[in-house]
């Protein structure tokens, strides 16, 4: 009785259990359709989204995004390589008109000064070499500090005449270029000579002339050399 009554009850055990697991197998089931019906729908949802965000050409944001990042490159590069080229067009044209300034410079102190060999008398004071040029068209400095020079000299009570003066113009090099200095040479009767910037004596011949009558005082390097025996 009791055997059987533990058959009975193993009996309705496996029995329950068989059902418990259709059971389970039911709820599984259902679960599983539910989220796979649900997971469908969200999935048709995403898309039906997504392509309404889509762009007129039919791309996603994300690629559209991408290109517009390459096309913005793509413009980057060849903004940079236009500058690039404009810059070395701009550094050729202004290579080329330097050189040309140049030329035309060079031209211009060609055609606006030539090499003076005439003798000038006095010569130069400075014991240098110097390279002597005179312009095409006569410079009125000359003149004019002259007679600057001979006003200021009778106003001292010398006589002009006994004065020699020159006016010659110089031409300097050095690595930026040239310039050319004007001066005059002034002798004095007993054989001193000495070098006067041209326009500083035309605003002030005085300074010049002070100069003059110390020249004056000095020996006379023309007399000759007495031989004592």
């Amino acid at each position: 009785m009791r055997i059987d009554r533990a058959g009975q009850s193993l009996g309705e055990l496996l029995s329950a259990m068989g059902q418990g697991k259709g059971l389970t197998s039911a709820l599984e089931n259902s679960l599983k359709g539910s989220f796979s019906d649900e997971l469908q729908a969200t999935s048709e949802q995403s898309a039906t989204d997504t392509s309404g965000e889509t762009t007129t050409l039919g791309m996603t944001p994300f690629l559209a995004v991408a290109l517009a990042a390459k096309s913005e490159a793509s413009s980057s590069a060849a903004a940079s390589q236009n500058s690039d080229t404009t810059t070395a067009t701009s550094a050729a044209s202004g290579s080329a008109a330097g050189s040309t300034a140049s030329t035309e410079s060079g031209s211009t102190m060609a055609i606006t000064y030539s090499l003076d060999n005439s003798s000038l008398d006095p010569s130069p004071a400075a014991p240098w070499n110097m390279t002597l040029v005179k312009p095409s068209v006569p410079s009125a400095l000359g003149p004019d500090t002259r007679t600057a020079l001979n006003a200021a000299l009778t106003k001292a009570g010398v006589d002009p005449s006994k004065v020699k003066v020159s006016y010659w113009e110089e031409l300097v090099w050095y690595p930026g270029g040239n310039y050319i200095n004007k001066s005059i040479t002034v002798q004095t009767p007993n054989g001193q000579k000495m070098d006067f910037d041209a326009a500083a004596t035309l605003r002030t011949p005085d300074v010049t002339v002070s100069s003059v009558q110390q020249m004056l005082q000095m020996a006379d390097v023309t007399a000759p050399e007495t031989v004592i025996s």
